[in-house]
């Protein structure tokens, strides 16, 4: 149950980053994007009897790390622009 629900989380955080949504991008979006990654392997480390989900919810946190890398490195690159 956790780690479907965790799953329809990413889900989410996902449409708000492909729609570019202020609301992600706010502090308590970016905060709430941090904390969700770890409650993910929070609940990665909880799962036992579930190899499928197991697999997928450790695959959907590599992949929300690599969008908050993504976007680090957006801003970074956009904001040195002249």
């Amino acid at each position: 149950m956790l780690g479907m629900l965790i799953l329809l989380l990413y889900f989410l955080i996902l449409i708000l980053w492909i729609m570019n949504s202020q609301y992600l991008f706010s502090f308590l979006g970016i905060t709430f994007w941090i904390l969700s990654i770890l409650l993910g392997f929070v609940i990665y480390k909880k799962l036992s009897n579930f190899d499928n989900l197991k697999n997928f919810v450790r695959l959907s946190n590599y992949i929300m790390l690599l969008l908050g890398a993504l976007t680090a490195a957006t801003f970074y690159i956009t904001s040195s622009m002249p």
